[in-house]
């Protein structure tokens, strides 16, 4: 419950409205136009910035469709119950959402280099630091470190969440705003590295 790509018209009443500070909309825009000059930054600023974007998603009906990677809506506990089936299928009842082959070539990690110099281990063409690209996911980090094995995926505006199968943990942070960063919202991080120092401290 509280989970949809593409929300039923009868749902959309419990979608919190979108926040958007325009100063900070526009001190991002300006910092991505800047970037724009110099060749190293350029991929971040291409796959950034869209044409009117805010107008976009900010309108009703983009909930219309089912855009996976921009639309969807979330309560952080449905987030975080779907990491958590999905890094520990066992501890829940019935098969798992995706079969065991499948999740382990999603959670492969894919990318060996930033695309440029072929070095085995190197910095994400866009966002310029080593991202450990699996299909759709990314790395799980937080205050605590980076998890080996964890995976996840944060957006633009700062919700994001990770599951991790060596902990059996899995944390989500949703918010209503628009204008985080291009790295997400590092509470996430202290959110998350809390999770796991809790979860240590238990062992």
């Amino acid at each position: 419950d509280g989970m949809f790509i593409g929300t039923p018209i009868e749902q959309r009443s419990r979608i919190a409205d979108l926040l958007i500070d325009p100063k900070a909309s526009a001190r991002m825009l300006g910092m991505f136009r800047r970037m724009e000059r110099f060749d190293r930054y350029r991929p971040l600023y291409e796959a950034l910035v869209v044409d009117d974007f805010l107008d976009v998603a900010t309108t009703d009906r983009i909930h219309d469709a089912e855009i996976p990677a921009a639309n969807g809506v979330f309560t952080a506990r449905s987030l975080a119950r779907m990491y958590a089936a999905l890094a520990t299928p066992e501890a829940f009842d019935g098969p798992p959402l995706i079969s065991p082959e499948t999740m382990a070539e999603a959670t492969r990690i894919q990318t060996t280099g930033d695309g440029r110099t072929g070095d085995t281990v190197g910095r994400d063409a866009v966002v310029q630091f080593n991202m450990r690209w699996r299909l759709g996911y990314h790395l799980a980090a937080t205050s605590a470190g980076v998890l080996p094995n964890g995976f996840g995926h944060f957006g633009f505006g700062g919700s994001g969440a990770w599951g991790d199968p060596d902990s059996g943990l899995a944390v989500a942070m949703v918010l209503n705003q628009v204008a985080g960063t291009p790295f997400g919202d590092t509470r996430f991080l202290r959110i998350g590295g809390a999770a796991i120092r809790s979860a240590r401290r238990r062992e």
